[in-house]
């Protein structure tokens, strides 16, 4: 549960930094419009990718649904090799680091 805290209230500040970069002309400052693009960028790029799809940002032109397609598919795909990356090398380091413990456990102490 503490990690949920943090998260809704990210979620709850980007939804309500996009709603006011749509509905508001004002909210548009050319320094700060960047900045809220990227972060934006981020959030979708994040909703996506962790596939929660919360439908507050959607593609809606053919380009962009054929886009998004295939930066899933990629991306789903480069995360699933760095999972794979991370366990290949736990075990690795895991299993000398075993065999080490399990030598020692068998080893009868001086007592």
């Amino acid at each position: 549960m503490g990690m949920l805290n943090p998260l809704l209230v990210w979620t709850r500040l980007v939804r309500s930094v996009i709603q006011g970069v749509r509905h508001d002309p004002e909210f548009r400052a050319p320094a700060f419009a960047a900045f809220l693009l990227l972060v934006i960028a981020l959030y979708f790029s994040t909703i996506v990718l962790t596939t929660v799809g919360l439908g507050d940002l959607a593609p809606t032109t053919a380009l962009s649904k054929l886009f998004t397609i295939g930066y899933v598919l990629v991306g789903i795909g480069v995360i699933l090799a760095f999972v794979d990356r991370l366990v290949r090398e736990q075990r690795d380091v895991s299993g000398p680091l075993r065999t080490r413990l399990d030598a020692r456990r068998e080893t009868p102490r001086d007592e």
